[in-house]
């Protein structure tokens, strides 16, 4: 089992603490969601950032614009990749493991309030 405050960066942000896969409760940054003028309907849009890498922004703009459950579920897994790898040095396999989930009907997991709540 990971050692969860070994695998801080020393950068850490605090934020929303979960329980993973493991069971362990990790820590995740609250992204700045930012406005700006658009020509659209709505005369604005939307962007969600953590930190300057863009990875997140990416992966939001992906879930925004999903068509299908394939995309969505790509795009949850890529924003909580990307929160996770924030706070934590974690190897791509660590990372799996740590964000293993499943949609059920009633579904009251942490991961479904993470959903909820990015």
């Amino acid at each position: 089992m990971l050692d969860e405050p070994s695998k801080r960066w020393a950068a850490f942000a605090p934020g929303l603490a979960v329980k993973l896969a493991d069971g362990q409760a990790w820590t995740l940054p609250r992204p700045i969601v930012v406005f700006r003028p658009a020509e659209n309907e709505a005369g604005f849009e939307t962007r969600a950032k953590i930190g300057d890498d863009g990875k997140f922004t990416k992966a939001f703009d992906a879930y925004d614009k999903a068509e299908s459950g394939a995309e969505t579920i790509k795009a949850e897994l890529a924003m909580a990749s990307a929160l996770l790898l924030s706070n934590y040095d974690l190897t791509p396999s660590e990372t799996a493991d740590l964000l293993e989930f499943s949609y059920t009907p009633h579904d009251t997991s942490d991961a479904a309030r993470i959903r909820k709540e990015v």
